[in-house]
């Protein structure tokens, strides 16, 4: 999960995701949820939450769920 988006740390989540070494959570805006099988996001203030999925907007919702499903994508390079 990301805390708080900046440049800087754009820049550097970037650079974690492709390199062979550095690890992504291990950034200090960045927490891991490697045991969880899902998530539900609310906003802090009642107020709905405007819902996008690969880029086409679906409308506001009170809360989005979202699931894991490991290994679910095969990626080939």
């Amino acid at each position: 999960m990301l805390h708080r988006a900046t440049p800087l740390t754009g820049a550097s989540l970037a650079w974690r995701a492709l390199s062979r070494h550095a690890r992504v959570t291990r950034n200090r805006q960045i927490t891991g949820l490697a045991d969880a099988s899902g998530i539900t996001v609310t906003s802090a203030d009642g107020r709905p939450l405007p819902l996008q999925v690969d880029g086409d907007y679906l409308g506001e919702v009170g809360e989005a769920r979202f699931s894991v499903l490991p290994e679910a994508l095969n990626v080939v390079a």
